[in-house]
């Protein structure tokens, strides 16, 4: 998923822009949060042609390292510039424990430089993730350079980042009841789990098949 920064890049949206950012990773935040960043190579670097290429490195990353530890890997992105101006990408990811030999061949093989790291994350990390540049951004990327070569996104992140899952729960115990908008629910629970109820309350506007004596004696009296 792409987040798009366009109304919160004015210095008096700075931190109200930062606040959103945080509460993305926290919403998204699991055990095991891995901080990994993700530089440029060193030499003879063209640093437009970089920085155009970034986004799709960062895929080809996520698919090789996802095909490396059969999971998900959820992962939260956020971009900064280094001092020649080549973009690298800063990354949450929800995985466990991979070591950074193993992570710096996956970087070479999607094109990244090999001074890659790997580190478990905790709050400062998410302060370094959120930090805020020039103009309200995320990380210290320009407005120039996010609108020619980020599309305009400042962060982005995966699209089961924000998904949380369903708390288990316990079967009901006979005889309690959840609250229901719907009368028709009630009825029919209640006549499901044995109870007898008049005919007029029946769902079906009949009376449970074990209630038919009950029925005729109301009727003859």
């Amino acid at each position: 998923m792409l987040a798009h920064k366009s109304r919160w890049c004015c210095e008096w949206c700075a931190w109200k822009y930062l606040r959103r950012v945080r509460r993305l990773i926290h919403r998204g935040w699991r055990e095991g949060m891995r901080y990994i960043v993700l530089t440029a190579p060193g030499g003879g670097l063209d640093v437009d042609e970089w920085n155009r290429g970034s986004r799709a490195r960062v895929k080809a990353f996520m698919r090789l390292l996802r095909a490396e530890t059969g999971l998900r890997c959820s992962y939260f992105l956020t971009w900064e510039l280094q001092k020649r101006g080549a973009l690298h990408a800063n990354l949450l990811v929800a995985m466990p424990f991979f070591s950074e030999k193993r992570l710096k061949a996956l970087a070479v093989r999607s094109g990244w430089g090999r001074r890659a790291s790997i580190d478990q994350a905790d709050k400062k990390h998410v302060r370094y993730v959120s930090k805020m540049g020039p103009g309200g951004l995320v990380g210290y990327v320009t407005k120039d350079v996010s609108e020619r070569h980020l599309l305009g996104h400042a962060y982005s992140y995966s699209r089961d980042w924000l998904v949380v899952a369903e708390r288990e729960r316990s079967p009901g115990r006979p005889g309690c009841w959840r609250f229901s908008s719907s009368d028709v629910d009630v009825r029919t629970a209640m006549e499901a789990a044995g109870y007898l109820t008049p005919p007029a309350w029946s769902a079906q506007s009949l009376p449970p098949p074990d209630y038919a004596g009950w029925a005729e004696s109301e009727v003859s009296g």
